[in-house]
This record gives structure tokens, sequence and C-alpha cells, in this order.
């Protein structure tokens, strides 16, 4: 896995437009710019066209497992969460920030959370 995210096209060629240090755990495509979220809980937003990075913020502490874009384009939700080892009995650790957050995709703005 090399934490890329790449266009295909109907010959089998890729280009890579999108470079993450780690996992890519989601892709969205909201008007011409991809967000991509990654396991190291990085959120990035790139022009399609121009493959440059517009921003780039720091969503969660851990991972981020799944992010979605609003229909509308105006939010984007990621959701986070930890699998900490422990004894033979599952007693997960209490949250050590929100699992879930909501990002204004214009600004990159936290707008909402949820534990």
């Amino acid at each position: 896995v090399d934490g890329g995210v790449y266009l295909l096209d109907k010959k089998d060629k890729k280009d890579k437009i999108v470079s993450h240090d780690n996992f890519v755990s989601g892709v969205n495509v909201s008007n011409d710019v991809i967000v991509s979220a990654d396991y190291d809980g990085i959120i990035k937003w790139t022009a399609i066209d121009s493959r440059k990075e517009q921003r780039k913020i720091k969503a969660h502490k851990f991972w981020s497992w799944q992010s979605r874009v609003s229909p509308d384009s105006k939010m984007i939700g990621s959701v986070t969460g930890q699998y900490l080892v422990g004894g033979y009995k599952y007693e997960p650790s209490p949250e050590t920030e929100p699992s879930i957050k909501v990002f204004d995709t214009l600004s990159g703005e936290l707008i909402h959370k949820f534990s």
C-alpha cells in the first residue's frame, strides 16, 4: 500500500493525484476536488485538474475509518476509533476524542462532533 489515490483510464494507465503517508481509508469527490482520509487521521482536499493540495487537516488522533461528503457537498464527516489490546474480556477504554467529526468542505472548519 503506497498511500496513493489514483485516476485510472480504460487503458489501465494510472495517474497518482493524491499522496498520503499511510493507508487511504476514504475517497470522496466533491465538485472538482478529491477529499481523501487516511489512517493517520488526516483529511486532504486535492484539486483534480491541477493535482494541487488545497487543504490538509488533522481530523483525528487515530485513523479515519470512513468519510463521506454530504449530498450538497457542504460538509464531510469522518469516523474514528481505536482498538486497544486488553484482557480476555471486551472492556473498551473511554473515548479520548469524539468518534464522529463533521467539517465544512470550503473552510475545513470543525462544525459538529459526536461521541
